[in-house]
């Protein structure tokens, strides 16, 4: 039976050149079309004549054509699988996106170096200098709580409760973290606390600044009286009915202020003595 009567005459033209042993190179510079071309035919010829490569289809055409056969050990070349191409590919960068991500890496790298050198310098600084820190923070933290208190002025008790439980447990976390720079513990977020136990004093004013604009013009007035300090507030109605706070501080001497500020630096030497599990 002659196979090559089921190949179109193209296919029947590649298949001949392939029996006289020559290449898809060669077949393809001989017919005059491309390489692919001829990878193609070949493709139709396998499945045509249920071949799966390029030796057994020499050897299923020879018996047909009577063609001596080329050399079997010349290395064969096998179709080229189907390329299948996505638009969603990823492509090679450019060269200047390349260059500017290489410098930012690098950038990133000496800013890294740096926050790391700045940390640790800062860190040898303050355990050099723990009593002077110590005494700083303490003095801050004390003028802050003076200054709310006689300055500013809190109005309701709920007030002085709120910032005396800001200083007991500011105070027991300072000396706390003193003890733990000393040993070469301390963490980031210790010092994120020493700054917010500097700032909720002002915290605690803005709460009594919203329990005054709303419980106190509910009540019409509010007022606390401690030793060596009044304050009072009321709210007052002028002739053409528009409303105001008056407020008003008496303030005789700074004794409750100097007992505060005893009051906190115990504490700190008291949390010194703190020893908590938990890495501070």
């Amino acid at each position: 039976m002659n196979h090559l009567n089921g190949l179109s005459q193209r296919e029947r033209q590649v298949a001949e050149l392939l029996l006289q042993g020559q290449s898809n190179k060669q077949i393809a510079l001989q017919l005059g079309i491309a390489q692919r071309t001829v990878e193609f035919h070949l493709q139709n010829c396998y499945a045509k004549l249920q071949v799966g490569s390029r030796v057994e289809l020499i050897l299923k055409l020879r018996p047909s054509t009577g063609t001596e056969t080329a050399d079997l050990r010349e290395p064969t070349v096998e179709p080229a699988p189907v390329q299948t191409y996505h638009s969603h590919e990823p492509t090679s960068p450019k060269p200047w996106v390349q260059s500017l991500r290489q410098n930012w890496l690098v950038i990133k790298k000496e800013l890294a170096m740096t926050k790391k050198a700045f940390v640790t310098d800062v860190t040898h600084f303050l355990q050099n200098h723990l009593v002077g820190v110590g005494v700083l923070l303490w003095i801050a933290a004390s003028l802050m709580v003076r200054y709310v208190v006689l300055h500013i002025g809190l109005y309701f008790w709920v007030s002085y409760a709120l910032i005396g439980l800001v200083l007991t447990l500011g105070s027991l976390y300072l000396g706390r973290g003193l003890r733990m720079l000393g040993a070469g513990q301390l963490s980031h977020r210790a010092a994120g606390m020493v700054v917010a136990w500097l700032l909720l004093p002002l915290g605690v004013a803005a709460v009594d600044w919203v329990l005054l604009y709303t419980v106190a013009k509910w009540t019409g007035e509010a007022s606390v009286s401690l030793p060596g300090l009044v304050n009072e507030a009321t709210w007052r109605t002028t002739a053409d009915g528009f409303s105001y706070l008056h407020r008003q501080r008496l303030t005789s001497h700074d004794t409750l202020w100097l007992w505060t500020a005893v009051y906190m630096l115990l504490l700190v030497i008291l949390g010194r003595q703190w020893r908590g599990s938990a890495e501070y």
